[in-house]
C-alpha cells in the first residue's frame, strides 16, 4: 500500500531524525570509558594502595588491552601489578625533563 503524499514525512524532516539519532549516537560513544583509562585507574589504585585486586570491570578491560597490545602484556601481570614501566629507559636521568 502506498501511502498518499500528505500522510508521507518529507525529506527535510527524515534528515533531522537521521540527525538526532546519529548525535544520540555519538555522544553515547563519547561518553563511554575507553579500556585503557578503566585499566590505568585500576592499575593506579593498586600502585597506591587504595585497593588490593581489580574490579571485574577492570580485570576484563585489561584482559582486552593484553590481547590488543602485546608489550601491554609484558609490563603488567593478570592481576594488574605493574612488572616494569613502559618508557623507562627513556626518561631524563636528572628529571629536568630535556633529556640532556
Amino acid at each position: 500500500m502506498i501511502l498518499p503524499y500528505r500522510y508521507r514525512p518529507s525529506p527535510g524532516f527524515l534528515f533531522l531524525v537521521i540527525c538526532a539519532v546519529g548525535a544520540i549516537l555519538f555522544l553515547a560513544w563519547g561518553f563511554s570509558t575507553p579500556d585503557l583509562d578503566r585499566a590505568w585507574w585500576g592499575i593506579t589504585r593498586i600502585e597506591a594502595g587504595e585497593a588490593s585486586e581489580l574490579t571485574p570491570e577492570e580485570a576484563d578491560a585489561l584482559g582486552r588491552l593484553r590481547e590488543r597490545y602485546p608489550e601491554l602484556a609484558a609490563t603488567v601481570g593478570p592481576d594488574g601489578r605493574v612488572i616494569e614501566r613502559l618508557g623507562a629507559e627513556d626518561a631524563p636521568a636528572d628529571g629536568d625533563g630535556d633529556g640532556e
